[in-house]
């Protein structure tokens, strides 16, 4: 079979377990959805690192380690079919088996208080580190897109949160939340998951 130069071959690398994959490369991949074969795991293919093999002596060279991954499975022909829409995710509370559906618009996350208006109100207990409105994320649905979830803290003074390990600052940070992401609250650690989701496979 001749290869076509816009299906060039292309080694990328997943952003959660950084598993290596083979994949034909077409028009359009960059806003598509990939789905790691080997943690299942799902994030958009731009997303995933592009890995040029190390060249020594003009002879390509890689870890034994690489080649142990990538035998396992080779990725060739179409790498995803489009994701119709993207359903409304959820958070989970991480060690307490306790989970929040969110709904569409803003939800409201902080500590449990008989005076807060928050949607999910986490018990911190006698710790007050967290504030009764902390954070906040938005569903808003996109045309052909569905659910894109936006994360941003409710007001100044709040203490460090962070998402993935990087912080969130007040009205200069607004970040889109995929599946996997890790929102770290004083007190709380919250993982974000889309339920159910008819994603796509890798082929």
């Amino acid at each position: 079979m001749v290869s076509n130069s816009m299906e060039e071959i292309i080694k990328i690398k997943c952003p959660f377990c950084g598993a290596l994959y083979n994949a034909k490369n077409h028009s359009g991949i960059e806003n598509e959805i990939v789905k790691c074969i080997k943690c299942n795991q799902k994030n958009k293919f731009s997303n995933f690192k592009r890995v040029q093999p190390a060249v020594t002596g003009g002879v390509a060279k890689r870890s034994s380690r690489q080649e142990e991954i990538t035998t396992e499975k080779t990725v060739y022909g179409p790498m995803v079919h489009r994701m119709e829409e993207n359903p409304l995710g959820r958070v989970r509370l991480l060690g307490r088996n306790i989970t929040y559906q969110l709904k569409p618009g803003r939800n409201i996350i902080g500590r449990k208080s008989s005076s807060s208006i928050a949607d999910f109100q986490i018990d911190t207990g006698s710790s007050r580190l967290m504030s009764r409105q902390h954070l906040q994320i938005e569903a808003v649905k996109k045309v052909a897109k569905g659910y894109v979830h936006y994360v941003s803290l409710c007001r100044e003074n709040i203490n460090a949160t962070t998402i993935n390990g990087e912080s969130l600052l007040y009205k200069v940070d607004q970040m889109i939340l995929n599946p996997g992401d890790i929102i770290n609250l004083p007190d709380a650690e919250l993982r974000f998951e889309i339920p159910n989701e008819e994603g796509t496979e890798i082929l």
